[in-house]
């Protein structure tokens, strides 16, 4: 399924037995690179930092994910992305973003 038949599908509200439409906006919405791994019926979707994800399923228990993320591992497909800050006032302006010292990070840490 391509990104403007994925689109279609949460506009039209075809996921998790939606009855009514959500209106979402097509321009700058990004799939995201895992989209294949997830893209099953019954998929909640969200629009977050301009990328449509998963969010769960409608046969989702949340107390079961709950403990299965304290006692064990889960693998989440997170909308985040990576970003550049370059310039001269960089490092001033990630040292007081961050609680720790950007400075002495080695180079792509």
């Amino acid at each position: 399924m391509n990104k403007e038949e994925l689109i279609h599908m949460v506009y039209r509200g075809a996921h998790a037995g939606a009855s009514s439409t959500v209106q979402i906006f097509r321009r700058g919405i990004e799939q995201s690179p895992y989209a294949d791994k997830w893209l099953t019926d019954g998929i909640m979707y969200s629009v977050y930092a301009g990328r449509l994800s998963a969010v769960g399923t409608d046969q989702d228990d949340p107390l079961e994910k709950y403990w299965k993320l304290r006692r064990n591992i889960m693998l989440y497909d997170i909308p985040e992305r990576p970003v550049e800050v370059a310039g001269r006032d960089a490092v001033r302006l990630l040292e007081k973003a961050f609680c720790r010292r950007i400075t002495d990070l080695p180079l792509w840490r």
